[in-house]
């Protein structure tokens, strides 16, 4: 069936269909538009890949990404014309499949460094949502790469009968193994592209995966898992910030992870400034960055989230850092583990309160000037 187009008020034309120039161009399109490789359930998640990928006895492969679930995606891209698009493309990607499955979560995550010099974190902490917990996004990698459970999916401009019936084999298996391929027609008329994609293949139900709905965490259930992860003393520490925390105009806001440790200030509902996250595995204090983020936003004096940071930095034995999030150089703190805070604590409150009284002056002085 032919792909017709118009101008609003004119009569329907066929759209002309359109040859990629190579597979890198397939490639390129795909790592420049993630959105076009389809996510099981159709549900709308941050995913970041890096193109050739270069691993070690298995050559390159075209596309390796992750979402921000931890569910890993291997991309191999291959046009009508390449005779490896019958049987020797299916080999290559259980291939670099085979080569991942098994490989430690740090190697892994080297991938992504050195190809775009930011650590998966970093790369994926600019499309996520506030409340994304990287601990849990890095159990979940280390999880799938132990148990090699990967999304495959071989991108063409067209399918053959036997490709899709090798798909479809494979698939019966059961849920070990989802491969799928894109069909990726491609169209245009002047300076306009039409892209036509169709998914062969149907994903297995992997038994027990969690659906897209997010639950925020509760205070019991927080502390309860954070006994089984962290120390008695980490436990006690958690018990106190919640305490403490209203006596120091903060508030806890529980997301999935845990409570971020919010000061929000009176000038309007929502202002807020976050000082960090207590996350349930007790490892670090996270989010720190957003404080920093926020201020510049307000336009605020960036001296304020850069002094917190040192304090921070001083209390754990960390150091500050400054990390490129969403095209901006924003302060945090490397690794600033939760055991080093908790018996610092006090310390760590005064440093808040220190923070958010330079904040409410800076605000008052930014109104003043209106």
């Amino acid at each position: 069936m032919s792909i017709l187009f118009r101008k609003k008020g004119q009569n329907w034309q066929p759209a002309r269909e359109l040859a990629y120039s190579s597979e890198a161009h397939l490639q390129k399109m795909l790592y420049d538009s993630p959105e076009l490789i389809p996510v099981h359930g159709g549900e709308k998640v941050a995913r970041v890949f890096i193109r050739e990928a270069g691993l070690p006895g298995s050559g390159s492969t075209d596309l390796v990404g992750v979402d921000e679930k931890g569910n890993i995606y291997i991309v191999e891209c291959k046009l009508a014309t390449n005779p490896e698009i019958r049987r020797k493309v299916i080999g290559q990607i259980l291939e670099y499949a085979a080569y991942l499955w098994g490989m430690a979560f740090e190697d892994f995550s080297q991938l992504f460094t050195s190809r775009e010099k930011k650590s998966l974190e970093q790369l994926l902490v600019e499309k996520v949502p506030e409340e994304w917990a990287y601990e849990e996004f890095r159990q979940a990698i280390a999880g799938n790469l132990e148990s090699g459970s990967f999304h495959l999916f071989i991108a063409v401009d067209e399918i053959n009968e036997e490709l899709e019936r090798i798909i479809a084999y494979l698939n019966r298996g059961g849920p070990g193994i989802r491969l799928q391929a894109i069909e990726l027609n491609l169209y245009g008329e002047g300076e306009m592209e039409i892209l036509v994609p169709e998914l062969h293949g149907q994903a297995p139900e992997t038994p027990g995966t969690r659906g897209s709905v997010r639950i925020d965490i509760t205070e019991p259930d927080f502390l309860k898992e954070l006994g089984r992860n962290a120390t008695p003393e980490l436990v006690e520490f958690a018990k106190w910030v919640i305490l403490r925390a209203k006596e120091h105009q903060l508030e806890l806001d529980w997301k999935q992870a845990g409570p971020l440790v919010k000061y929000r200030d009176g000038s309007s509902a929502d202002l807020f400034f976050t000082f960090g996250q207590l996350e349930r595995w007790g490892d670090r204090l996270t989010h720190i960055f957003r404080l920093d983020e926020r201020i510049e936003k307000e336009g605020l004096p960036r001296e304020i989230s850069r002094d917190y940071c040192d304090e921070v930095a001083a209390l754990t034995g960390a150091k500050r850092i400054t990390m490129q999030m969403k095209g901006k150089l924003l302060n945090t703190v490397d690794d600033a583990q939760l055991r080093k805070v908790a018996p610092n604590k006090e310390k760590w409150f005064a440093a808040i309160d220190r923070a958010t009284a330079r904040i409410r002056e800076a605000i008052a002085e930014k109104e003043s000037r209106k």
